[in-house]
């Protein structure tokens, strides 16, 4: 009985080693992150504009589609911190409104986009022949197509609203994580800890979602913001063509659109543009962080 208890806590050494890499490789760049001044201004500006549209009904008083008469195109003051709009619609809820409804679209793309390219990607990477060959080839196929244009082909077939414009996006963003989800299985499938849970009998399952994911999570983290701050993007583009949130809705897009014709109204575009600047600005600064975090050369300096 000592034999068989001294060989099981041998065989399961490695496995406890790779699993406190892991924890130190997930903490060492969250800590390298949080130290950062770019990584802190960037987190601070994504949560404080995150808390900012899915706290919309808190912090606002009046309906983002509500016509309040007597208040046409007025500037900002007290009543209505960012002025109002044409149709005498308060533009401080409809720019909170607008933001969550780009923070939904963006969360939910994301989600989508990253669930399937990097289950995917792993896939490919761990089992090789011809199913990496048909999926790749796949991706491939994908990656010729402009981003904008499939989500624009993906609503003409499916009809304006959130969720079609999310699944949109999600499928948008389907090929880059898949590439990124093979390069990491195909690094991480030659070291030696996957080879100690082939050995004491790991499924494929088990070592590509338990083993394998955790340590390539951090370049994953990095095209997640980059690919969030294109999915509001993609979907403020949507907005302003018209063909993405339905109206009365408002999305930023729309309210960026609707200013066009009200230039002598500096206030109708200025605050839904900051404020999608704002957001786009955050997640590009915390993406460069993670990415410095996770830099060797300049983890060494």
């Amino acid at each position: 009985m000592s034999v068989n208890a001294t060989t099981t806590t041998t065989d399961s050494a490695p496995l406890r080693a790779a699993a406190g890499r892991t924890d130190s490789l997930l903490w060492r760049t969250l800590r390298d992150v949080l130290r950062n001044p770019m990584g802190v201004a960037g987190l601070v500006l994504v949560v404080g504009l995150v808390v900012a549209g899915f706290c919309a009904p808190l912090l606002t008083s009046h309906d983002p589609i509500a016509q309040i008469r007597g208040h046409r195109l007025e500037g900002p003051s007290r009543a209505f911190p960012f002025g109002t709009d044409e149709f005498s619609r308060d533009l401080f809820s409809r720019t909170l409104y607008g933001l969550r409804a780009s923070l939904l679209v963006s969360i939910v793309a994301v989600g989508i986009g990253g669930t399937l390219g990097v289950t995917a990607g792993f896939v490919a990477g761990y089992v090789h022949g011809p199913v990496e060959t048909v999926i790749m080839r796949f991706v491939d196929a994908m990656l010729a197509l402009p981003g904008l244009l499939l989500a624009i082909a993906i609503l003409a077939a499916l009809g304006q609203g959130l969720e079609n414009v999310a699944l949109a996006l999600g499928i948008g963003a389907f090929p880059r994580f898949a590439r990124l989800g093979r390069a990491g299985m195909l690094a991480e499938g030659a070291r030696d800890y996957v080879l100690a849970a082939r050995v004491l009998g790991a499924s494929r399952a088990r070592i590509i979602f338990r083993h394998v994911a955790v340590n390539a999570l951090p370049p994953l983290l990095v095209q997640a913001a980059l690919s969030m701050a294109a999915a509001v993007l993609v979907e403020s583009s949507l907005g302003y063509l018209g063909i993405g949130t339905s109206p009365p809705a408002p999305s930023l897009g729309s309210l960026i659109n609707g200013a066009r014709a009200r230039l002598d109204s500096p206030h109708y575009f200025i605050f839904p543009g900051l404020a999608l600047a704002l957001f786009l600005l955050g997640l590009n600064l915390l993406a460069d962080a993670v990415n410095e975090a996770l830099d060797p050369h300049h983890r060494r300096r």
